[in-house]
């Protein structure tokens, strides 16, 4: 059995500004920039998700207190677009302390579902000279939506007559849906799935049962976002 997996579409996070109003006569002297891109599946199932975090600051350090260091007070995390109060993973508390000295960092994080539409947040982003904590004001940066594919296994070896499990492993939310087609090996089916169908789990299975030699290609997709990830597999004779 020869099994190979495509993506479709990743589509790549850009970049959102959040920022609170400046009082009035105040400026923030805090900018920024927070990006994610989808660089596909580890070897177990995993995406794999390049956050960025870039920080810039106007703010200039007096001999008194020369160092200027920048920091994320509220910490960061991942949501649901369309549950935005819902995390949808964890960002490390590593990642935010490094833009310190640098107002820079950058990782690449495996704690994102597959098959959601998720967004980064920062919040209360800062910076300041020496220990005047908070000098620069105040920001909240997001990245722009970031729809990851879902992932798709099968459970056994692909051998026609024999019945097999397709393993649909996503995280859709309000009206998303994942919908699945099968072509190939026998098949033309198609099965579409809710976020009540996956019941609170990462992944459902579809029971499916090739009816004849050949390839079985099975393509899953996020709808409506279009993110999709394709498993073709070679059915042998039973």
């Amino acid at each position: 059995m020869r099994i190979a997996i495509v993506l479709l579409i990743a589509a790549c996070g850009g970049i959102q500004v959040q920022a609170d109003t400046p009082a009035p006569g105040k400026s923030k002297a805090i900018s920024g920039q927070f990006t994610a891109a989808f660089e596909g599946f580890n070897q177990f199932g995993l995406p794999q998700v390049r956050l960025k975090l870039r920080l810039t600051s106007s703010l200039e350090c007096p001999p008194s207190a020369p160092k200027l260091t920048f920091s994320v007070k509220g910490g960061a995390d991942a949501y649901f677009v369309s549950a935005p109060t819902e995390k949808a993973g964890y960002i490390s508390a590593g990642f935010v302390a490094d833009v310190r000295d640098g107002g820079a960092a950058e990782t690449v994080t495996t704690s994102l579902p597959a098959g959601a539409n998720v967004l980064a947040r920062a919040r209360s982003v800062t910076c300041q000279c020496g220990h005047r904590d908070g000098e620069g004001g105040f920001i909240d940066l997001a990245t722009e939506p970031l729809a990851i594919p879902p992932w798709l296994k099968l459970l056994l070896p692909a051998q026609a007559k024999q019945l097999n499990f397709l393993v649909v492993t996503a995280s859709p939310r309000g009206a998303e849906t994942v919908e699945v087609r099968l072509d190939g090996a026998g098949l033309k089916e198609k099965k579409v799935f809710s976020e009540a169908d996956f019941g609170g789990k990462a992944s459902v299975s579809w029971q499916i049962t090739p009816t004849e030699k050949g390839d079985l290609t099975a393509t899953a997709t996020l709808l409506p976002v279009g993110a999709a990830q394709v498993l073709t597999a070679k059915v042998d004779a039973p």
